[in-house]
């Protein structure tokens, strides 16, 4: 496979709302395949061409090899708001390791909820990690700066 095929590749890991706005952001600026891997949904709630839900657990490597990992050029792992902090950290860092392990090469970026679980998704081999708390805090207190300016 070229590099331009697998960077048409992208596998989104979780459904919420990032997941779903990523998606749409992706599918309108460059003609991509987006695979979304979620256990929590029978199907999407909208069906095109260009995305394809595989219902499983990103965690196990025949999942991912369904959504063809080892084609995949980016790897978005969003992270779970429906457990705790520390359960969503390790199922993205689990994930993550599986990810890496079945294609070297796919650059990752994995959402994480703790900021003690930052280096573990950098060691884990994250290509970029976004701390979703810290970006919440600076979004307020940049509210907040205008607001008392």
């Amino acid at each position: 496979m070229t590099d331009k095929n697998r960077n048409t590749r992208i596998v989104i890991i979780g459904w919420n709302e990032r997941a779903k706005k990523l998606t749409e952001i992706l599918a309108s600026i460059s003609p991509v395949k987006i695979y979304i891997i979620d256990n929590s949904l029978h199907e999407l709630p909208f069906t095109t061409e260009e995305v394809v839900h595989i219902k499983g657990n990103s965690m196990h490597d025949s999942v991912l090899q369904e959504a063809g990992i080892k084609q995949t050029g980016i790897v978005f792992i969003t992270a779970d708001m429906h457990s705790t902090e520390h359960d969503s950290d390790a199922r993205s860092i689990i994930s993550l390791l599986a990810i890496k392990t079945l294609n070297p090469s796919a650059f990752t970026v994995v959402e994480i909820l703790s900021e003690s679980n930052i280096n573990k998704a950098k060691r884990a081999g994250a290509g970029e990690v976004i701390y979703t708390s810290k970006i919440f805090a600076r979004s307020v207190i940049s509210s907040i700066s205008e607001k008392l300016a």
